[in-house]
């Protein structure tokens, strides 16, 4: 499994970076036809059919496999631009791009932070909680926000030199933005309990309070990725990396010392699997932070 998905990221690294030119031109509509073009070849040519005759997870994957081989391919028939190999940009591009690189490798970090200690410490059964908590929780936070930076992502690159045009419309795309988030972050918070129940049923019940707590993260994070998204767009990617190290740096331990005593809590330590699987359950013992 593991060297299916290595062989995915290998392979979309050959993708046509031509595509990019979509979002600098504000050309959404190709960009548009760029995704469904690949979303639906790759579902009904590949991912159905396989889950037809094979009817397990290597579907899924080899779905997800010629997904990213039949994105490759249309990157290159909807762009004309043909990448080559070349080092005479190296110099200027890693001035700006190590930072990125920096932000990737400490984004990859605090992302897989805490399934990685809830896993070892909590077992399967919480990690599996915690990973559906945050699905359903990111839908207020994320997956607003994230199409809409993506967006005017270009526009804020355009009038770098412009700043009192700039903060202008950064305050005023966060307003409209937060105008949406925090009513559904709100809402998502105080109905996740019927959400639960009707959507997924009585056996993910333990997951409320995780989405309570959740949802009302995902819309804080929206602050921090509108300014994420600007500082990127007017070359300030160093400030970026610095404020997501220092994120990481505080909320990490906070997730270990936190599980540690909640780990501590559930009995003494002949109670605990010396394998890192409690036999308490720490995400079942909590309660709803709010129910009507």
């Amino acid at each position: 499994m593991l060297l299916v998905l290595a062989l995915r990221q290998a392979i979309q690294g050959f993708g046509n970076v031509g595509i990019i030119a979509f979002r600098k031109e504000l050309a959404f509509d190709k960009e548009f036809k760029f995704l469904v073009a690949r979303r639906l070849a790759t579902t009904v040519l590949v991912t159905l059919p396989l889950a037809y005759f094979l009817r397990n997870y290597w579907a899924l994957l080899g779905g997800s496999l010629a997904g990213t081989c039949i994105s490759v391919a249309v990157s290159y028939a909807i762009h004309p631009f043909r990448p080559r190999f070349s080092l005479t940009g190296l110099r200027p591009l890693m001035t700006f791009s190590k930072w990125l690189f920096f932000t990737s490798v400490v984004e990859l970090f605090y992302s897989r932070s805490a399934s990685l200690i809830v896993g070892s410490w909590a077992g399967a059964s919480s990690l599996g909680s915690l990973s559906v908590a945050r699905d359903i929780a990111s839908i207020a936070g994320r997956d607003l926000a994230a199409p809409v930076n993506r967006a005017v992502f270009p526009g804020y690159a355009k009038l770098e030199g412009d700043r009192t045009t700039l903060r202008t419309k950064f305050f005023k795309v966060t307003s409209i933005l937060l105008l949406f988030v925090i009513p559904a972050g709100i809402g998502l918070c105080l109905l996740s309990e019927p959400i639960v129940l009707l959507v997924l049923g009585d056996t993910w019940h333990e997951t409320v309070p995780l989405i309570q707590v959740l949802a009302i993260n995902g819309v804080l994070t929206v602050f921090l990725s509108t300014a994420h998204h600007l500082n990127l767009a007017v070359g300030m990617s160093r400030s970026t990396s610095l404020v997501l190290a220092s994120h990481a740096g505080i909320t990490i331990p906070l997730i270990g010392a936190c599980f540690w005593e909640l780990r501590c809590g559930c009995g003494d330590a002949d109670s605990v699997d010396p394998y890192g699987s409690p036999e308490c359950d720490l995400v079942g013992k909590s309660d709803p932070v709010w129910s009507p």
